[in-house]
């Protein structure tokens, strides 16, 4: 019994990695509104930049670990 070979079209392809961006972005999204509403305008350009750092960081992990 041999293995068979898959590909996926190029256009189907796309359409997944534009769909993934779009999560992450929208993650991100969500992320940056959780901390307007939590802390005080004068915080919150600092906690959004700790987080959306701390978010790259595990996203880049996940990634490296194939972890989705």
């Amino acid at each position: 019994m041999f293995a068979k070979v898959i590909k996926q079209d190029k256009e189907i392809k796309k359409i997944f990695y534009k769909r993934i961006k779009e999560k992450v972005e929208r993650g991100k999204q969500d992320l940056k509104d959780k901390i307007d509403e939590e802390y005080p305008r004068i915080l919150s350009w600092l906690v959004k930049g700790v987080a959306i750092a701390d978010y790259n960081t595990k996203q880049a992990y996940d990634i490296s670990k194939r972890i989705f």
